[in-house]
């Protein structure tokens, strides 16, 4: 019985530190995004704040994305964002590619 009790107890523990640490993940990656587009288009406290507000939304309910962003930074910058954007879709497509024509080290046949 008592080891019936622990094992629950632990099955519990578990569960619930997964559970935060998935809640905790979600938070992190919008910061990074903010300090990635801190250091790209030199954004001030305001601008951060605001910007860390829309990526701390669940994707679902962000809603456009560009749009919102165009009404926050300076239209400097935000030409700046679209092409920083581009090139990280570029980079995500160079990825995919290579992911599809299976480019491993081990695959190469011998002659």
């Amino acid at each position: 019985m008592k080891r019936v009790v622990l094992l629950m107890s632990l099955l519990l523990t578990v569960s619930v530190c997964t559970f935060a640490q998935k809640a905790k993940g979600g938070e992190s990656k919008a910061k990074k995004t903010v300090e990635k587009l801190d250091a790209v288009l030199d954004l001030d406290d305001k601008q951060e704040t605001k910007i860390l507000e829309i990526y701390s939304k669940p994707k679902d309910q962000r809603g456009k994305v560009d749009a919102q962003l165009k009404e926050i930074l300076t239209a400097e910058q935000f030409k700046k964002y679209q092409d920083y954007k581009a090139v990280e879709k570029a980079k995500r497509a160079e990825k995919g590619n290579k992911k599809e024509r299976g480019d491993k080290k081990g695959n190469k046949k011998k002659g």
